[in-house]
């Protein structure tokens, strides 16, 4: 039988020889591709080196004490936070909270003044408390990996029952207190108090 004539024959003649030149073409384009890649790579694992850097995250712990209830702020990231702000408000905590800084006022018993026991140096202000008020408001000069601001307190709760009493404040009593960040270029954060009296900020940029 007569499988084609040698015109029938012609296209496939054309493809192998279509085919012989691009495998002389593959090794100059398979190089250059590799070339792309190689460079997308490398921009692709600095721009990750970057992002894993450039964002901290700091928390804030509320400790129940005789006779000075304390909050500790901690840088926990990898990276220095500066120039940013932090404000504790305590106005939607559970036990409905309140700082008692002097003998007259909503407090209970005994009150103490704010007073800052570690990291001064890393502060830059820190608003005055008045007896009764629900929040705070910290401006940070700057915050190293592991570095810590702590200050103590006196804080009631204004429930008319409560699990340990008004002058005493449980970890829950606390949950739902908000704090707010803000960034010198405007950039904000929110979180809030859980059960355990912690709270943390993440994504908080770096210096």
């Amino acid at each position: 039988q007569n499988l084609g004539s040698s015109n029938d024959s012609a296209p496939i003649v054309q493809l192998v020889r279509k085919g012989c030149r691009g495998t002389r073409e593959k090794p100059a384009m398979i190089r250059m591709l590799r070339n792309l890649i190689s460079v997308a790579a490398v921009t692709l694992a600095a721009s990750m080196a970057h992002a894993t850097t450039s964002v901290t995250a700091i928390s804030i712990v509320f400790s129940e004490r005789a006779p000075k209830d304390s909050f500790t702020i901690t840088n926990t990231g990898a990276c220095k936070a500066a120039d940013f702000s932090l404000r504790i408000d305590l106005a939607s905590s559970k036990g409905r909270l309140i700082f008692d800084t002097t003998a007259k006022g909503a407090g209970v018993e005994v009150f103490q003044p704010l007073e800052i026991t570690a990291g001064e140096a890393s502060l830059a202000s820190i608003s005055k408390v008045r007896d009764g008020s629900r929040d705070v408001a910290l401006e940070l000069r700057s915050l190293a990996p592991g570095g810590k601001i702590a200050f103590t307190v006196d804080v009631d709760d204004t429930l008319p029952r409560s699990e340990l009493g008004q002058t005493r404040v449980a970890d829950s009593e606390i949950s739902g207190a908000e704090i707010h960040g803000k960034s010198r270029d405007g950039f904000e954060l929110k979180s809030a108090f859980g059960d355990n009296a912690t709270a943390q900020l993440k994504h908080v940029p770096c210096a």
